[in-house]
């Protein structure tokens, strides 16, 4: 992993006290063409999909991506420029994830693992084997854990991924009650109570992957 600065490029990150987390933003020269390059190098792996909610935005100007500090920059400003810790998200995962904790423990020096981080690394971590996007017939998609697990939930509650589920689902309607109902409605096409057991089976089978593909 690499993006290669210019030697005033490297002067402005070596420069920094690793104290002010304000330093980020600040009008220095080359801070602006820094942060480009770490928005363009990150999109480029992502192939333009945010690292939180992997939904893709062909658009990749500073108005739709910001750069993502993973530990935040307001807890953690000494690695602000640390590659490992930064990635691209949408403005909304962004904001919503903020300034929170993702630490489960204090720690000396960037972790090299995903192991003590509370969410999913978009660096350290395999986004496939915690999360599911799922597409209902419709188009519209959630976030799902898989295999129980803990960053995955952590992550869909620390970037509001359930505003997913609210678009899917309808803010006034739990998602159990949405799914419920969405299985009455194909069970209720299969004439289910005639079915043998086996039958029902797999009938259940079919209406999950009817819903959900």
């Amino acid at each position: 992993m690499s993006v290669e600065y210019t030697e005033e490029e490297k002067s402005v990150i070596n420069n920094f006290d690793k104290l002010d987390s304000n330093y980020w933003n600040s009008d220095l020269e080359h801070l602006k063409t820094i942060r480009s390059k770490i928005r363009k190098y990150y999109l480029e792996v992502l192939d333009n999909k945010c690292c939180y909610c992997q939904m893709l935005k062909q658009e990749n100007h500073g108005s739709t991506w910001d750069v993502e500090h993973i530990l935040p920059k307001a807890l953690y400003p000494r690695y602000m420029f640390e590659l490992t810790n930064l990635s691209v998200s949408c403005k909304e995962c962004n904001q919503a994830k903020l300034d929170k904790e993702i630490c489960t423990k204090p720690i000396k020096a960037y972790p090299r693992t995903g192991n003590n981080i509370k969410i999913v690394h978009p660096n350290f971590d395999i986004y496939k084997d915690h999360i599911k996007v799922v597409m209902a017939p419709d188009g519209k998609i959630f976030h799902t854990p898989l295999n129980g697990s803990k960053k995955a939930r952590e992550t869909i509650v620390a970037c509001n991924l359930f505003r997913f589920q609210e678009e899917a689902f309808g803010k006034e309607n739990s998602y159990k009650k949405s799914v419920s109902d969405k299985l009455s409605e194909v069970f209720a096409s299969m004439n289910f109570e005639n079915l043998t057991e086996d039958q029902r089976k797999i009938a259940i089978k079919t209406a999950v992957e009817c819903i959900f593909n």
